[in-house]
């Protein structure tokens, strides 16, 4: 099913569960005044259909030291076989935290989970070691401050002055110290945002009780970030737009935050440290509406970039942020 032959009340769930992709069947029908058997009926559709492709949990990487980068990969022509066996190895290595696949200048890009340069070093080493007569061209930046905001586009609606940011490196003061059970609870809601309290409880041994109180205590503290979903790209239109200015000062900075926080197609802000100083996730029903934020942007920027390198992905095989638990 196309995305573009959802009906509205669809929709409206893609919203709801965008701001709060753990959120009940019941709690969800209560806020759209429907059923509570209409909202599962038409999510179990929307799984099904795989306009929604995943789900995730948002997870603040920074307070366990975690340093995220992105990789992005040119590679040489190679086979429909060799580009999977690239994505085979990535998605088995318990490292590497996000698979995304992509055209254009980088057929694909990918983050590994390290807390010092010796760690990832190690990690790009094993890959360049593998595949070095695939890759024609590599670029590496750090990530240092992120901005994750809501789907605002699909109801068509405008976003608030001062949006929420549910962007998962957000540095902090003091470091919150989890115990096992915490890494338990946390490493099940990970790899499944949606799984029951009750479920969680039976894989770790924790009570029921336990569980939902760890559940609030990882939100409550800033662990989790919050719960959203990935969108299938061959269904939606999505590209990662890479941006370098000549020179970024603190107001071009500002600038490029602020527009993106009140553009309702972009959804992913980072801002990077190496060659690019941001890329722009931005997802959209239709090229026409991708191709109105990119005049809308160039308008507004154009005197000062120096690079514009967007992304159609085509894929995300892989999304987990805290794949070694």
């Amino acid at each position: 099913m196309s995305i573009n032959k959802l009906v509205t009340l669809d929709y409206k769930i893609l919203y709801e569960l965008d701001g709060n992709a753990r959120a009940a069947y019941s709690e969800i029908a209560t806020k759209l005044k429907v059923s509570k058997q209409t909202v599962k009926n038409r999510m179990d559709k929307l799984i099904e259909d795989k306009i929604i492709k995943t789900f995730f949990t948002i997870v603040n990487e920074d307070n366990f030291g975690i340093k995220p980068l992105h990789i992005f990969v040119a590679l040489n022509k190679v086979s429909t076989e060799k580009y999977q066996e690239i994505i085979d190895y990535l998605l088995k290595n318990k490292k590497v935290a996000q698979v995304t696949a992509c055209e254009g200048i980088y057929d694909l890009y990918f983050g590994i989970v390290g807390r010092n340069p010796e760690e990832i070093d190690k990690e790009l080493s094993k890959f360049y070691e593998q595949f070095s007569e695939l890759i024609k061209d590599k670029k590496i930046v750090f990530f240092i401050d992120t901005h994750l905001y809501g789907r605002d586009y699909l109801l068509n609606k405008k976003r608030s002055i001062i949006p929420i940011n549910r962007g998962f490196h957000k540095p902090s003061k003091e470091k919150v110290v989890l115990k096992e059970a915490d890494f338990k609870v946390l490493g099940c809601l990970s790899a499944e945002p949606r799984i029951a309290a009750t479920e969680i409880a039976q894989r770790t041994g924790l009570t029921v009780q336990t569980v939902i109180k760890k559940i609030k205590f990882l939100e409550e503290s800033h662990i989790i970030m919050g719960y959203s979903f990935l969108l299938d790209p061959l269904k939606i239109v999505n590209h990662q737009i890479l941006v370098e200015f000549a020179v970024l000062t603190k107001d071009l900075e500002k600038k490029v935050v602020t527009f993106c926080a009140t553009n309702a197609n972009a959804l992913f802000v980072v801002k990077f440290l190496g060659e690019f100083n941001f890329s722009i996730l931005v997802e959209s029903l239709d090229h026409e509406e991708y191709r109105e934020f990119v005049n809308e942007f160039k308008k507004e920027f154009s005197i000062y970039l120096k690079s514009f390198v967007p992304l159609l992905i085509t894929d995300y095989p892989k999304l987990n942020f805290m794949p070694e638990l």
